[in-house]
């Protein structure tokens, strides 16, 4: 396979309907799924480590036999030197906001899966991918394009 740069989802799905790619990574399911679900594209398998709820009948590529896994993630970041009750503040409320039915129906219809966890989970999961995708950099030699 040789790896074709797009700029976002959506165009490489269009690139795929259109058969001018034959096959795609697409890092963001929400470009896909209405695509999916009209049978203009077929999904092979979704990469993260449980099925997609957006995509129940879809397998995950562990499933289909192959040892790799990966998942887009959204996070509210904030300034390091932050006060506690601010982070704290911000936390509920998000966490609240995400347990909303209309908020869920629409982050899930878009193919994400909303979660909302602890702060300390959330700082775990970071530090885990951090840690994971620096070793996979590493092992493969991966280098930005530009650098030495």
């Amino acid at each position: 396979m040789q790896h074709v740069a797009y700029k976002g989802a959506a165009p490489v799905v269009n690139a795929v309907v259109s058969n001018e790619v034959p096959v795609a990574f697409v890092s963001q399911a929400g470009a896909a799924v209405q695509m999916i679900q009209a049978g203009r594209v077929r999904a092979l398998a979704t990469t993260g480590v449980k099925r997609s709820s957006v995509l129940p009948d879809v397998p995950t590529l562990i499933e289909s036999g192959f040892n790799f896994s990966a998942e887009s993630m959204n996070g509210m970041f904030v300034p390091a030197r932050t006060p506690t009750a601010i982070v704290d503040r911000i936390h509920a409320d998000v966490v609240r906001v995400l347990k909303l039915p209309d908020v869920r129906a629409r982050i899930t219809a878009v193919g994400f899966e909303p979660v909302g966890n602890s702060r300390a989970a959330f700082t775990q999961y970071v530090k885990d991918e951090i840690t994971a995708w620096t070793r996979v950099i590493r092992e493969a030699g991966i280098k930005v394009e530009g650098s030495k």
